[in-house]
């Protein structure tokens, strides 16, 4: 076979081993890098520091809007207690420490935001934390209340890591404005509905004209 041949498929090949690895090695999120999600949920956010809630859409909880994990919050017993920390004289947060892991022992639940009518951070100056011993990092933890979209508005307290995000666009008459909002600064984020996109063809997606849904009337897991 000619050298030149040979080079050439050579060539070929080592893209086509480029390309099959580069798509084994994405992983499957809801959020596609830039690019809006297929499923756009809209409702308002407030947080602690502002005194008037924002219109938004677009929202996800750490980049998902399906299928996200919630650990479900144990009761707080006498050998489970609430620590005070203070800073200059005040009581800057409490900080609950647990003596299971709750990746691998406390029951999770997954919650879909269609099941969802609102979510509030009741008490963001609360941790939960977990520590393995021999210097493991802290894992720490917000308590989350997770109101159903059924007619009784069912209730779950479930813990989220702290360092989790709420991303969303707040809707402007001068285009979308994008957010990345801390789990300790939401006081509550309203789910009012969803729209489905489609793929144009340039590639762009857009929301799909008269497809506006309510959230579908699912409960997630009542604690007792």
């Amino acid at each position: 076979m000619n050298k030149s041949i040979s080079r050439y498929l050579y060539a070929c090949m080592c893209i086509l081993c480029a390309i099959i690895l580069g798509n084994w090695g994405q992983s499957e999120t809801t959020v596609d890098g830039d690019k809006k999600q297929q499923v756009n949920f809209y409702g308002s956010l407030l947080t602690h520091q502002a005194k008037a809630q924002m219109n938004v859409d677009n929202i996800s909880i750490g980049g998902k809007y399906k299928q996200i994990p919630m650990i479900e919050k144990p009761t707080i017993t006498k050998d489970i207690q609430a620590e005070k920390t203070e800073t200059n004289g005040k009581i800057a947060r409490q900080e609950v420490k647990l003596d299971v892991d709750p990746k691998t022992e406390l029951v999770t639940t997954k919650i879909d935001l269609s099941e969802v009518s609102s979510l509030q951070i009741p008490n963001p100056q609360t941790i939960w934390s977990y520590q393995k011993e021999n210097g493991y990092r802290k894992i720490e933890f917000l308590e989350v209340i997770v109101f159903s979209n059924n007619q009784q508005k069912t209730k779950a307290h479930y813990l989220l890591e702290a360092r989790t995000k709420i991303y969303c666009d707040e809707i402007n008459d001068a285009g979308p404005i994008e957010k990345e909002v801390p789990l300790a600064a939401v006081n509550t984020l309203k789910i009012d509905g969803y729209k489905f996109r489609t793929i144009q063809p340039d590639g762009a997606k857009a929301a799909t004209p008269g497809c506006e849904c309510q959230p579908a009337a699912k409960a997630p897991a009542a604690m007792k």
